[in-house]
């Protein structure tokens, strides 16, 4: 099924001509044939023709997040730039993931060169000293080894289609797109970062989820817009 087919169907089920459907949304009664006919062009581009195509929907009281689905579903994906394929689905990347320098950051750096300065192997063997009569000092004052618990490094995430397809739009710490673009049944994507993944899905209950090894499964419902972040300690809603 065709987003133009779809759209037809729903004009001609509430009784409304092309001319009248024109004249009631100020669309261009051509336009609304091209789009019957699964064109845009002379919209002016993908990213015009959604704006229309939701402005058609609200006035025929249809779902305008499944009929732009069918949308993105044939048009040719060169044409979506990221903020247009954000529009779509009313979600802007979260500018959160960005982390500038404090200046205490700055200050730890400067500190790190200067120590670098006075010679790093005469650090390294003083810190295997200290390490050392550490260790000595723990182990006398306890016979049973200490066991130190371990953070998971990194952020390693996964994403398959199981039921369906859905425009995913990936990030990283740093605000950085990763990836952009229509996930299908079968398909599989993998995206890694040292801290944390933002994730923005256009059907939560076509995708699985796999973090770190760690199969989440299907993190929403159909049709579900969801946006997410993932970290080496686990996930959380943006």
């Amino acid at each position: 099924m065709s987003f133009g087919s779809e759209l037809r169907k729903a004009r001609e089920s509430a009784g409304i001509s092309v001319e009248q459907l024109a004249a009631e949304t100020r669309i261009r009664s051509s336009l609304i044939r091209e789009f019957e006919s699964d064109r845009y062009v002379s919209a002016g581009g993908a990213a015009y023709a959604r704006g229309h195509i939701r402005v058609i929907t609200k006035k025929l009281g249809m779902d305008s997040d499944y009929l732009l689905q069918l949308f993105d579903s044939q048009i040719d994906d060169d044409d979506r730039t990221i903020n247009a394929k954000l529009a779509d689905n009313n979600a802007t990347p979260s500018r959160d993931f960005k982390s500038p320098l404090s200046w205490k950051a700055l200050g730890g750096i400067a500190a790190a060169l200067a120590i670098g300065a006075l010679g790093i192997q005469g650090i390294e063997t003083f810190s295997h000293s200290i390490s050392h009569k550490s260790s000595t000092v723990a182990t006398k004052k306890n016979s049973e080894p200490t066991v130190v618990a371990t953070k998971t490094k990194g952020v390693n995430l996964q994403l398959t289609g199981v039921n369906g397809t859905s425009w995913v739009s990936i990030t990283d710490s740093t605000g950085q797109s990763l990836f952009s673009g229509m996930i299908k049944v079968g398909q599989s994507q993998t995206f890694t970062d040292n801290q944390l993944i933002g994730a923005v899905i256009g059907n939560g209950g076509a995708v699985k989820v796999t973090l770190n090894g760690e199969d989440l499964g299907v993190p929403g419902a159909q049709g579900e817009v969801l946006h997410l972040q993932f970290t080496p300690d686990g996930s959380r809603q943006g």
